[in-house]
């Protein structure tokens, strides 16, 4: 799921960090997380410039390339980072207020 949501939630590279966290205090898994992290180059925006530069067949390619290493990615660092035991177990995300003052 992480790695669809974020091709339609795009705010900025840095700006999928807080979400991820919103994800993961939310019960997403820890490689979903991950995942949702690396799905800034799925964007759509990127992806109708990858159209426009090298045609839709390779953007097709760039895209199930890039899906495939984002979902494989989150399986491997879930799976390592459990059997390691490196899962955080607390899911505890603060949001801070913000606003000028």
């Amino acid at each position: 799921m992480g790695p669809i949501v974020a091709i339609f939630s795009f705010v900025c590279s840095i700006g999928n960090v807080p979400l991820a966290a919103v994800l993961w205090n939310g019960g997403i898994s820890f490689g979903g997380v991950i995942s949702f992290i690396f799905a800034d180059l799925l964007i759509i925006p990127i992806l109708n410039i990858y159209r426009k530069y090298y045609g839709s067949r390779m953007t097709l390619t760039l895209l199930g390339t890039f899906y495939a290493a984002m979902v494989t990615a989150g399986y491997l660092v879930e799976l390592l980072f459990g059997t390691a035991d490196l899962i955080p177990t607390q899911r505890s995300t603060k949001v801070m207020e913000t606003g000028i003052s």
